[in-house]
């Protein structure tokens, strides 16, 4: 069964008020029409992007050209604002602050983003990509980090899928770590998503049939090694 999973974007609309005017105005004096004027653009500026943020809504990444592009702004996501991402993965991601705290990230990384659109309904392969990039920062391979992770360690997987998800990570790290170091959108992450097919099976406790596309098992198994390993809140 394939889920598509949904993502917000969020930006703030600024306004502000006219300033009185306490002095006879002079023919020369312009600045308050220039302020005025200023204003204005950047809520029609703002507006626009709201607009454009709703379209969005409902649009999944599928091309190669866009899932890269997420995942480079992804990297300057974790790159510029690295705490914040390790907080927010640690999160429960089906909560408002989950969202939040995403969209807030997004908001104070703008120049991240330009170019990457889709945000709103990729929330998970944003998360994944971020934890990826995480990863990355680690001195330690992630294969090993996953292979020792104590088998009486205490997770609380989300959902279903996050069970499996867990459960893949800790039985078969050496395929989950090379699943990660393909590129993003390639042939090379195809065949490796492949090769985790005998530990999808075998995790698999839900009674239903597992099917998802390289891109979301990628994300998933990303988000969920990286709560394995450096913990989660609630």
């Amino acid at each position: 069964m394939r889920k598509s999973l949904f993502f917000a974007l969020g930006l703030p609309v600024f306004a502000a008020s006219a300033l009185a005017q306490t002095s006879p105005e002079r023919a020369d004096d312009d600045l308050p029409a220039r302020r005025d004027t200023g204003i204005e653009k950047t809520m029609q500026d703002a507006e626009r992007q709201r607009a454009a943020d709703r379209t969005d809504q409902n649009t999944i990444i599928s091309t190669p050209e866009a899932r890269l592009a997420l995942h480079k702004a992804a990297a300057c996501l974790a790159q510029s604002s690295g705490n914040e991402a390790r907080d927010l993965l640690k999160m429960d991601f089906r909560s408002k602050q989950y969202r939040t705290k995403m969209d807030r990230l997004f908001d104070n990384n703008r120049p991240c983003l330009r170019g990457v659109r889709y945000l709103r309904s990729n929330r998970l392969l944003v998360a994944g990509d971020l934890a990826e990039h995480l990863f990355a920062s680690a001195p330690q391979k992630l294969n090993v980090r996953l292979a020792a992770i104590p088998t009486d360690k205490p997770s609380k997987p989300r959902t279903d899928m996050d069970r499996v998800a867990m459960c893949v990570a800790r039985s078969d790290p050496d395929n989950v770590a090379r699943l990660f170091g393909t590129g993003v959108a390639t042939a090379s992450e195809t065949t490796a998503s492949g090769l985790l097919t005998p530990a999808l099976n075998a995790c698999n406790s839900t009674g239903k049939a597992i099917s998802v596309s390289p891109s979301g098992l990628r994300a998933m198994l990303a988000t969920a090694s990286f709560r394995l390993i450096e913990g989660q809140d609630g």
